[in-house]
């Protein structure tokens, strides 16, 4: 079998290589409800370019989504296929390769054949399939897409090694000078936006001997390097690691009259090691409650903590939302003029209000503009209130000072 190392991963095994040793165990982690939802659309968009013809409802049933998940499969997709991507010619959507560190060659994997296709591939190569490639033997240059599904934020192209890996793996395949690079995050009605960048064979060499590596020091047995890398990119022993492990007993110390049964390394073996680990849980999450509120406090006394050129603490986020309970003749008709009033139930939401205006053919930027053009008028005509919540979080800026009264979350 392949490397543990995977394209997908790669951004992980920049920060800590620990967790892909070889004598690594790595716990059962089947697939969360945003990652199934993710591999329906992916499906959706590669049959797309292979025929221009999608059977969504039979997608949705193959991958198990349930009535929600398939509504917003249906929007999200209907968006997306009337963007510029969905349009590219001569395009290839999963396309596959390896790349053997041992040797410095990459290798084609065959489509259509899934995990199947790693069988009897050495130890050294590392896979990647990547969303949409486009090459242009001509010129020498090709191109690599990415698009995340959910509520993602969007980095800088060049800053995602996935994708940087990909421009290698189509570069040494098809003897490429350059590769464009593209990260698409979709929302929920299809809107793309996106980053891109330029590589160029330079930074493709240097691409390739980060790689390789990379793979050696995993090999080697690299230490593990806890961060908040760990849960932000789905490390795989997240929940198992020895580093988790050391932090948790100081937070909430074993005692030595009683027998270890925690972490949970594999299946649970009797009703006492399942009793046990619940009582672990409960009093891991007992002392972290109190080790959040105490670094909170630190926090706000101290305005913030600064952390890696952000700062950590109670930042406000404030924002204005329509507001019905003081609703009188004269509201009702800045609702009428709007041709807002279809948008009234029992209160007028902010997600009503956009509803209303998409099923007026709005999208994007313009949905945007005209759903502020409407706060503003319906701040002056008095229907809408502010909002405030306290959330503890890091940001590029220092915390305002700590107010009574804010909600927290």
């Amino acid at each position: 079998m392949p490397s543990r190392i995977s394209g997908s991963k790669l951004p992980l095994v920049s920060l800590c290589r620990g967790a892909f040793a070889p004598d690594v165990v790595w716990p059962p982690s089947p697939p969360g409800r945003p990652a199934i939802y993710g591999t329906a659309f992916h499906a959706c968009c590669e049959l797309w370019y292979a025929s221009g013809e999608v059977d969504l409802d039979g997608i949705a049933a193959k991958h198990g989504l349930d009535v929600e998940e398939s509504a917003r499969l249906e929007r999200a997709f209907d968006g997306w296929s009337t963007s510029r991507v969905a349009s590219l010619s001569d395009a290839t959507p999963e396309w596959g390769a390896g790349y053997d560190t041992a040797t410095g060659t990459v290798v084609l994997l065959p489509r259509g054949e899934g995990r199947a296709a790693y069988d009897g591939l050495p130890s050294t190569v590392i896979c990647g399939t990547l969303d949409l490639v486009r090459v242009d033997a001509d010129s020498k240059t090709g191109e690599v897409h990415d698009w995340k599904t959910g509520r993602t934020k969007l980095p800088k192209a060049k800053d995602n090694y996935q994708l940087l890996f990909g421009a290698m793996l189509l570069a040494r395949a098809y003897d490429l000078d350059s590769v464009r690079v593209y990260l698409h995050t979709v929302d929920e009605d299809g809107e793309l936006r996106t980053s891109e960048g330029e590589v160029d064979a330079i930074e493709l060499d240097g691409i390739e001997a980060a790689v390789t590596r990379w793979q050696r020091e995993a090999t080697e047995g690299a230490p593990l390097n806890p961060g908040e890398h760990c849960t932000g990119l789905y490390c795989p022993i997240r929940a198992t690691c020895s580093k988790t492990n050391e932090a948790t007993d100081e937070l909430a110390p074993v005692p030595l009259t009683e027998g270890i049964v925690y972490p949970l390394t594999g299946a649970i073996e009797s009703a006492e090691q399942a009793m046990w680990i619940l009582h672990r849980v409960k009093a891991v999450q007992a002392a972290v409650d109190l080790a959040e509120k105490a670094v909170r406090a630190y926090a706000d006394e101290r305005q913030g903590i600064e952390v890696d050129g952000k700062w950590y603490g109670r930042h406000l986020d404030t924002w204005t939302e329509p507001d019905l309970s003081a609703l009188d003749e004269g509201k009702l008709a800045t609702l009428d003029r709007l041709e807002l009033r279809s948008a009234v139930e029992h209160k007028l939401g902010t997600t009503k209000l956009k509803a209303t205006l998409k099923e007026r053919g709005l999208k994007g930027k313009g949905l945007e503009a005209a759903y502020e053009f409407a706060l503003e008028e319906l701040s002056e005509a008095g229907l809408t209130k502010t909002k405030t919540r306290a959330v503890y979080t890091a940001r590029k800026h220092r915390p305002e000072p700590v107010v009574a009264g804010a909600e927290e979350e």
